[in-house]
């Protein structure tokens, strides 16, 4: 199971290479959000660089810490056009931010070539969530031995992840990569910011937590077909909302429902197959982005808070980094 740490957060401006810089800079950091070490390359710590052209930031790319396909996490963007690879259904637009992954990679290239490490099969890039138009705001990141998770909080929060943040629960070469994992992008979008974490609409135009909408900009998830460069687009199969958006996921005790690997991801070219469940993440009650759930008596952060918004409470999950 993953390990997920809060790495912290920090502020970036309504430019695209603020917005990248903040990934850097988070990226980058020496101690997590509460001061404990962070050593890039060991323990859940990816490993960062960014490429500037005449000073300015155009792309970071990563190696998570745990790293048994040469798989590179890459975000990129400008204020003016460029011509990267994109995946269907987004486009390329100035001042936007886009977010992809390559498995089998080489050196760094160029972030809009068609092989941005060289070699190996690139995603081909979706929306980061950022805008220039959403304004500033703020940049939360947490990550784990193969994954990172990022939120941006501007007019709305909207989210990413990428990596392998998929369980297959099986070896087989039709279920998984040669290392058993599964990898992936999962994006809520530029549109709009997050409005129903769990919506019954897996479909659906509103921003909603790994789904997969086919318009441009709107919510998408997907992960690599094993052993090939073919995306297959995905979503989770789950039915955690209710009408009134009042999602307490809290037990008969009073106690807060903390279920790792509860969520299964489907097929959405095929939803009777299962892919997988995402790896320790799990449904929570109704709290804000950013916030922790510790255990007090154990002295040990249970885990964090992924949600619909930061000045109020909405619904959530959790990124799990300790079982309760």
């Amino acid at each position: 199971m993953a390990q997920w740490k809060y790495i912290g957060n920090t502020t970036f401006t309504n430019q695209v290479s603020s917005w990248l810089d903040a990934v850097f800079t988070l990226g980058t950091k020496g101690t997590y959000y509460d001061g404990s070490t962070r050593t890039p390359g060991s323990a859940s710590a990816g490993t960062y660089s960014r490429f500037q052209n005449n000073g300015v930031t155009e792309a970071v790319y990563a190696t998570p810490a745990t790293d048994t396909l040469n798989l590179r996490y890459i975000w990129a963007g400008k204020s003016t056009s460029a011509t990267p690879t994109m995946t269907t259904p987004d486009v390329f637009a100035n001042n936007h931010a886009f977010c992809s992954i390559n498995k089998n990679s080489g050196s760094y290239n160029a972030w809009d070539d068609p092989a941005p490490f060289t070699s190996g099969q690139f995603f081909g890039y979706w929306n980061a969530g950022f805008k220039g138009a959403a304004g500033s705001g703020t940049l939360y990141m947490w990550e784990c031995e193969t994954a990172v998770y990022f939120a941006s909080a501007a007019t709305g929060t909207r989210h990413g992840c990428l990596g392998a943040w998929v369980n297959p629960g099986s070896t087989e070469a039709a279920d998984a990569e040669s290392d058993g994992k599964l990898y992936g992008v999962m994006t809520t979008g530029s549109q709009g910011g997050l409005q129903n974490l769990w919506s019954t609409n897996k479909t659906g135009t509103v921003a909603s937590w790994f789904i997969n909408n086919t318009s441009s900009t709107r919510s998408h998830t997907g992960i690599f077909e094993p052993g090939t460069g073919t995306v297959k687009t995905a979503y989770i199969n789950s039915a955690l909302a209710v009408s009134n958006s009042a999602m307490t996921q809290v037990l008969p005790s009073g106690k807060y429902a903390v279920l790792a690997d509860s969520i299964p991801l489907i097929s959405s070219g095929n939803p009777q197959n299962l892919l997988g469940v995402l790896d320790s993440m799990s449904p929570f009650s109704n709290a804000m982005l950013g916030q922790v759930l510790a255990d007090s008596g154990a002295s040990k952060d249970v885990g964090y808070v992924v949600g619909e918004f930061t000045g109020s409470a909405g619904e959530a999950a959790l990124l799990l980094r300790n079982q309760p």
